[in-house]
C-alpha cells in the first residue's frame, strides 16, 4: 500500500443510500475493482466512525487528489448536499477534522461536489 507524502486536503464525499453500512460500501468499492474502500473514513448516519483505509494511505477516490488528501464518506447524503449531515454525523465529522488537522494542519477541507473525478457509487435503475 502507498502512503502520501503529503496532506494537502480533506475530501468530504457522500453516499446516498441511507441503508447503507459500512460493509456496503467496501463491498461496492471492491465490486468495481479496487482491493479495498477508497476512503479512509466512513460515518454512518449514528455518527458511528469506522476507519476503513490507513489514514496515512493513498486514497482511491478523487483522481486529481488522491496522493494529497483524506477521504471521509457520510452514509445518506447525496455528494452535492453535505448540509444534510445528521446531528451525529456532524458532530464525529468535526471531531474527525480535528484530529485529521492535529496531524495535518495545514490541510484544507474540501467538498467532493466541487471537484472532478470523484468516486460515486454506482447509481440503481429506478
Amino acid at each position: 500500500m502507498a502512503l502520501r507524502k503529503e496532506t494537502t486536503s480533506i475530501i468530504i464525499h457522500g453516499w446516498p443510500d441511507k441503508t447503507a453500512t459500512v460493509a456496503d460500501v467496501i463491498k461496492v468499492h471492491r465490486m468495481v475493482g479496487m482491493l479495498r474502500c477508497g476512503f479512509h473514513y466512513v460515518i454512518e448516519p449514528d455518527g458511528t466512525v469506522h476507519l476503513t483505509r490507513r489514514r496515512d494511505a493513498v486514497g482511491n477516490h478523487t483522481r486529481d487528489a488522491d496522493t494529497t488528501s483524506i477521504a471521509i464518506c457520510l452514509v445518506g447524503l447525496s455528494t452535492a448536499n453535505t448540509g444534510d449531515a445528521t446531528s451525529e454525523q456532524a458532530a464525529q465529522l468535526g471531531w474527525l477534522i480535528e484530529q485529521i488537522k492535529a496531524v495535518y494542519p495545514e490541510s484544507s477541507v474540501r467538498y467532493s461536489a466541487n471537484l472532478k473525478d470523484t468516486f460515486e457509487p454506482p447509481q440503481e435503475d429506478a
